[in-house]
């Protein structure tokens, strides 16, 4: 297990500077994270406390980044939305509203894992907004994702399917295959909890599909493990007997990818559900041997207790199975006790009835009753949740409806502008090359009229000295370029105004330039507009930019026309 945190290890150590171990941690930390969890996190903590003497804030976010998945797996979810939020605080201070909103994204995911389901969709809310006005397809399909799997969690089977369509559909279009079978896989998982195990085996072959197809391994293997656990179920369903044959090749694949990554949470999954599957076909003996093979690896040093609570309880109910009830009672007392400390509504729930009837069956009935007065409880509890999760989920489909409508408003409105627009920027072009053909063609006329002044006779002298006069007299004046002005200010009052707003600190010439780059023109187009120099225009751009705060792969053009 030592042996990808020591490449981490040595790859930071190569690094010559803190900006540069900082990336390096950014990349390599994704592979190795579910296995190292607790020394990953202690390393990012070095780097933040460095990145924070330096005063250097990118940094610091970075490794908060870090920290919150570290979080995340270490089922620290409290931590992991301070440090979220903590990050998304950072982009929204410089101004970077499509990063704050990635994060923001994220923020809601850790929200959702820790059953704060309505802060989950704020986040989400806010997310559809930012991301519609941005037009990032990509990001709208992702999020809609989520917002599907949290409707999931709500048990609000309908809407979480019409979501994750949606999410299926915007994903297809824009080319992202990963994470359209990331979709697919949580539409076959929702019909799965919903025990329509057909149309659930019909989706995990599409999401199969896709990451055979992509080589994504680990997606592979997460789909063929559920795949595995439905076909036995799904046989079970509809011929009364569990046929072991294709789902233990599916878990096998699962396991032997699972192995090969070195991931040994999602292999101790892996053989849990071995177990499950021989303990489902009567095969009680071979299951205990997957489930103490899943026990190795499911230590002290394990991210949660869940897992372990899990375990134990696996392998008590095995043990009831087997009559062998002496052996459960302190699998189940074990599970219970490492329940409470997660989840004790949960743990009074499910183990609290396995408890009960092993009590019952060992002849204790005082225990056996005083665990079933908890397991009613907790059923109580439960429902009284799910009542208060379906309320949420109403709530929540209520308010998904009006941020569509006002999505398809707003892309409409959109539509609209971006007409408006270009027919105000042909007026604009040919305006401003009109005035310029004009002004140059005027000045070029007069050049050679003196010159033709100077060297011909008294008679033609005079003749060219009363075209000159003439000519002067239809030069561009100011009044020409106030016009023009006119027209832009007409066509472009809200846009020169926003930007005024959002940004006060931006000159009346710089606010101009803005407006020219929205109009995709050039800096030397620019420059003959405004009677003004490339080079003046160049830094003009660059003052902009500096004002904004805009990093240097953030491209002005594009920045300016998102808002």
């Amino acid at each position: 297990m030592d042996c990808g945190f020591a490449q981490l290890q040595r790859e930071l150590n190569s690094a010559s500077t803190l900006a540069e171990k900082t990336d390096r941690l950014h990349r390599t930390t994704a592979q190795l994270i579910d296995n190292h969890a607790r020394d990953i996190a202690e390393l990012a903590c070095n780097c933040l406390k460095a990145a924070g003497r330096l005063r250097n804030t990118l940094l610091v976010a970075r490794c908060q980044e870090v920290l919150t998945y570290c979080c995340y797996r270490l089922g620290r979810y409290d931590e992991a939305v301070a440090y979220a939020q903590q990050v998304r605080g950072y982009y929204e201070k410089t101004g970077d509203s499509h990063k704050a909103a990635i994060m923001r994204a994220e923020l809601g995911f850790y929200h959702a894992v820790a059953g704060e389901f309505l802060e989950a969709w704020n986040c989400y809310r806010h997310c559809l907004k930012i991301f519609a006005q941005y037009d990032d397809q990509q990001r709208l399909g992702i999020v809609y994702t989520r917002i599907g799997v949290l409707a999931a969690l709500l048990i609000d089977v309908p809407t979480a399917l019409t979501n994750l369509h949606k999410a299926i559909a915007i994903l297809r279009k824009v080319g992202d295959r990963r994470n359209e079978g990331v979709a697919l896989n949580h539409i076959a998982f929702t019909y799965y909890q919903s025990e329509n195990y057909s149309d659930a085996l019909r989706y995990y072959r599409q999401a199969l599909n896709i990451f055979v197809e992509s080589g994504d391994e680990f997606q592979e293997a997460n789909v063929l493990h559920y795949m595995a656990l439905n076909e036995s179920l799904f046989g079970k369903q509809q011929h009364g007997v569990v046929d072991l044959t294709e789902p233990l090749r599916k878990l096998r694949r699962a396991l032997a990818i699972m192995e090969s990554r070195e991931s040994f949470p999602a292999i101790a999954e892996v053989l849990l559900d071995f177990g499950a599957l021989y303990r489902e076909a009567g095969r009680y003996k071979k299951a205990l041997t997957y489930f103490r093979r899943a026990e190795e690896l499911i230590g002290p040093g394990f991210p949660t207790c869940l897992e372990a609570a899990n375990l134990r309880l696996q392998m008590g109910k095995t043990f009831r199975l087997m009559r062998k009830v002496d052996e459960a009672i302190p699998l189940l007392e074990e599970a219970y006790a490492l329940g409470m400390k997660i989840d004790q509504d949960n743990a009074g729930f499910r183990v609290g009835a396995e408890l009960s009837e092993a009590y019952r069956e060992q002849g204790d009935v005082q225990k056996a009753y005083a665990y079933l007065r908890i397991y009613n409880a907790k059923r109580d509890i439960i429902q009284s949740v799910q009542r208060q999760r379906a309320a949420t989920a109403l709530q929540i489909k209520s308010e998904i409806e009006q941020i569509e409508a006002a999505m398809e408003d707003y892309r409409r409105q959109s539509r609209e502008l971006q007409t408006t627009i270009e027919e105000q920027k042909k007026e604009i072009t040919t305006i401003s090359m009109h005035l310029t053909q004009k002004s140059e063609f005027l000045s070029k006329m007069q050049q050679q009229l003196k010159v033709a002044l100077k060297a011909g006779p008294e008679s033609t002298r005079t003749m060219l000295r009363e075209l000159l006069t003439d000519m002067r007299s239809i030069e561009v004046s100011e009044e020409d370029w106030n016009v023009f002005e006119r027209a832009i200010q007409n066509g472009s009052s809200e846009e020169m105004q926003g930007l005024t707003v959002k940004y006060p600190h931006l000159t009346p010439t710089e606010i101009k330039v803005c407006y020219f780059i929205k109009l995709d023109l050039s800096s030397k187009e620019i420059a003959k507009l405004l009677c003004s120099s490339v080079r003046s225009i160049e830094t003009y751009r660059y003052n902009v930019r500096k004002k904004l705060r805009l990093p240097r792969t953030t491209n002005l053009s594009s920045h300016l026309s998102a808002m």
